[in-house]
């Protein structure tokens, strides 16, 4: 069964693009990347008992960086997640680290792109 929230990622880069300026194009970036992590982390049983948004917060940082640019801080988004839910800076580090990790342990590549490319194909 899905977890719930499935709206938690795309919550978390809107306030994330509203609060950070961030351009349209870097925010569809961080949502397509931030969702497939967020995939990773359900699969990798990552956050129990956690709120959905926290370990979505989690997954943007993540995204970010692994993709080019590197445009946010940890800080930035906890601060945009933390307008939904009530968090932290050192949960979402350790959430986002243990995304990341469980990221290159299936794919062994920091190169998202190339997965999600060859996904789609």
């Amino acid at each position: 069964m899905p977890p719930t929230q499935a709206w938690a990622v795309d919550a978390v880069v809107e306030v994330l693009g509203e609060r950070e300026g961030l351009s349209l194009e870097v925010c569809l970036e961080l949502r397509r990347v931030g969702e497939f992590l967020l995939e990773i982390a359900d699969e990798a049983c990552i956050g129990p008992g956690t709120t959905r948004v926290t370990v979505a917060a989690a997954a943007v940082y993540a995204a970010d960086r692994l993709t080019e640019g590197k445009v946010v801080t940890q800080q930035a988004v906890t601060d945009a997640a933390r307008t939904i839910v009530p968090m932290s800076k050192p949960v979402v580090a350790g959430y986002s680290r243990e995304v990341y990790d469980a990221y290159e342990r299936r794919y062994g590549t920091r190169a998202v792109e190339t997965v999600l490319t060859g996904r789609l194909a």
